[in-house]
């Protein structure tokens, strides 16, 4: 595996790094290791964030090759972990321990909420969730940037046009939040980043909760002070698009002041807050009453939805005013005043009406004049306006083209292109995917438009878990990805020409010509054939274990019941569960003897005296006694 810093994400060729110079340093004992790769997947390196609840990570998609941030889900002060022993997750005690999974289910909620809105701007996109380590994950994508509170913090307070023009995406991405139903509860400026190009983008969505707009039921408190509405501070506060809206306006009072607003429980029995004026701020009276009515302490004096925000904020932005004469012509000026006997102009002030003298004493009307310099400036202003008319042009859509016929199109308005790749799951392999002003904006001739495109489709691995090679590489083919076999391995329970495993996992997601990768079964490991000979049947039968054993019995000269030969040879390696033939002596055989002759049972007879015969009676023949036997 490639080495990468762990500080940037970077190939890493050297102990320091190349690109941000940093070398490595121990995390502290409750972050994990840098270098531990989690679901086979994700290497992590420093930690870039740390809350109450959670620790996000820099890393690196080993599968994608791009760069990810990682959330974990720590709650400081209800686990523990020693890194250096273990980088699993222990629950001080099983009174935290309810609250530890219900904590790891909002995870999953978070990671579901993102990953519906995924690929709106100005909302992190998420691409994966997983648990492991005794806790839950979530890979989203690594943004680049500071967050607003950084910034306010470093740079100072931003104008109150440069807030909302930054600020305006966001707002619509936040619309589209609403619309669906769910509000986000945790808005301020360490939760809202400003990307390196200048947009932004929100995060944190752990405390997201669908409402249906308006709701009763009970809801757990979620507060950071000086931007949660009074409704926050309530279990049961009805909470709605109004309660985001109140936290919207907070943050902008924030980054035009550089002060944090007044608790809002407060403001509710005493509302004190000083307008942003008074404190300093840039900004139009119009705008500063919108921001002021967003941020009232109770909901229903607040805008209720963010299209009656938004409509408001645009209603209060600059404006061109009518100019009256007394614009057109500043009074303080100078006019020139001419005669043909004076070479030199003379600076007079301004009369009612100005006249212009020539030898004969002729006056030119103030009208005549007016139209004429009128006239010159027009023409002036004209020919400025189309020259710079002519330095500017429209972005193209190059959305779908294929590199060249973007570079192609670019090049032809006059454009510079500038080429990013990224993994799309819409479009394939060399195709814009989206560009960076967007199609339709008016820019000076020759400006870079940033052109993303395609490096191919991200597609889900199938399983092939358990399939032959052939029906396998089928498959992963037909998913538009490539099949490797790495290895061949017994294996137990799957049978020969088998998968055993692949990386990466089933359902996992990838990119279209990238390789899945499988171990192939070469059936139950072979075993060796014992030399049973000379033993007895029932310790042979212990030590054949793993085969069949058939037993055959044979007269020998050894001892009763010992096993005297075997059919396959001893040393030999065979599959298990083989038949192996034995033979077992019956004993030694018995000598041959004549056949005994079968002795005549001898009969005792018992005769009773003789009656004579009445000797009336007819005779009859004499009676016979039998055929009597004797012994030899």
């Amino acid at each position: 595996m490639k080495r990468y810093c762990y500080n940037c994400m970077k190939p890493l060729s050297e102990g320091k790094c190349g690109f941000c110079g940093y070398t490595f340093k121990a995390p502290p004992a409750h972050h994990l290791l840098q270098g531990t790769v989690l679901n086979n997947r994700y290497l992590i390196g420093n930690a870039i964030g740390e809350g109450g609840f959670g620790i996000t990570y820099i890393g690196r998609d080993i599968n994608l090759d791009m760069t990810v941030a990682v959330k974990e889900f720590y709650p400081k002060g209800f686990v523990n972990r020693n890194n250096l022993s273990s980088n699993m997750v222990e629950v001080n005690g099983k009174s935290n321990l309810e609250f530890f999974e219900k904590g790891r289910k909002k995870l999953i909620r978070e990671a579901r909420v993102l990953a519906k809105f995924s690929g709106t701007n100005s909302i992190v996109d998420v691409r994966d969730y997983f648990e492991e380590n005794n806790t839950g994950y979530i890979v989203m994508e690594y943004i680049q940037g500071e967050t607003l509170k950084h910034c306010v913090e470093k740079y100072g307070a931003f104008s109150s046009e440069e807030i909302i023009c930054k600020m305006m995406p966001l707002f619509y991405a936040l619309e589209k939040v609403h619309s669906e139903g769910l509000i986000h509860r945790d808005i301020s400026p360490d939760n809202i980043m400003i990307v390196n190009d200048g947009s932004m983008k929100l995060m944190d969505f752990g405390a997201t909760r669908d409402v249906n707009f308006i709701t009763e039921h009970t809801m757990s408190v979620v507060l950071k002070r000086g931007y949660a509405p009074e409704e926050q501070y309530r279990a049961k506060g009805v909470q709605g698009p109004w309660t985001d809206i109140y936290a919207i306006c907070a943050t902008i009072y924030k980054c035009i002041t550089c002060i944090t607003p007044e608790d809002s429980l407060e403001r509710a029995f005493s509302d004190k807050l000083r307008r942003p004026s008074e404190l300093g701020a840039d900004i139009s009276p119009e705008l500063e009453e919108v921001i002021l009515k967003g941020m009232s302490p109770h909901p229903e004096d607040r805008y209720q939805n963010m299209n009656e925000f938004i409509e408001a904020v645009l209603s209060a932005g600059p404006r061109e005013h009518e100019k009256s004469d007394a614009d057109e012509y500043d009074d303080n000026d100078s006019t020139l005043y001419y005669t043909e006997d004076e070479s030199n102009a003379q600076s007079l002030e301004p009369k009612n009406e100005i006249k212009y003298k020539n030898k004969k004493g002729f006056r030119i009307p103030r009208w005549l004049i007016v139209s004429v310099v009128l006239m010159i400036i027009g023409g002036i202003a004209t020919s400025f306006i189309v020259n710079e008319r002519n330095s500017y042009t429209i972005i193209p859509n190059v959305y779908s083209l294929s590199v060249r016929a973007a570079e192609k199109t670019l090049e032809d308005n006059e454009l510079e292109c500038k080429i990013d790749y990224e993994y799309s799951d819409k479009l394939s392999k060399g195709k814009v995917i989206k560009q960076q002003p967007e199609a339709g904006e008016s820019v000076k001739k020759n400006s870079i438009i940033t052109v993303t495109v395609s490096s191919g489709r991200l597609v889900s691995v199938p399983d092939v878990k358990g399939l032959s090679y052939n029906k396998a590489k089928k498959l992963v083919e037909k998913a538009s990805l490539k099949l490797t076999a790495e290895r061949k391995a017994y294996s137990a329970t799957v049978e020969e020409g088998s998968v055993i495993s692949q990386t990466p996992k089933a359902r996992s997601v990838l990119a279209e010509g990238k390789a899945v990768t499988v171990i192939i079964s070469k059936g139950k490991k072979p075993i060796t054939v014992p030399n049973l000979f000379g033993m007895s049947l029932k310790k042979a039968k212990a030590k054949a274990k793993g085969f069949t054993i058939k037993v055959k019995r044979k007269y020998s000269e050894k001892e009763k019941n010992t096993v005297i030969s075997q059919r396959i040879k001893a040393g030999e390696k065979v599959r298990p569960d083989t038949r192996l033939i034995i033979t077992v002596s019956k004993g030694a055989k018995p000598a041959e003897t004549e056949p005994a002759t079968e002795a005549e049972p001898y009969y005792e007879q018992y005769y009773e005296p003789e009656i004579p015969e009445p000797t009336e009676a007819p005779a009859t023949e004499p009676q016979t006694l039998g055929e009597l036997k004797f012994d030899d």
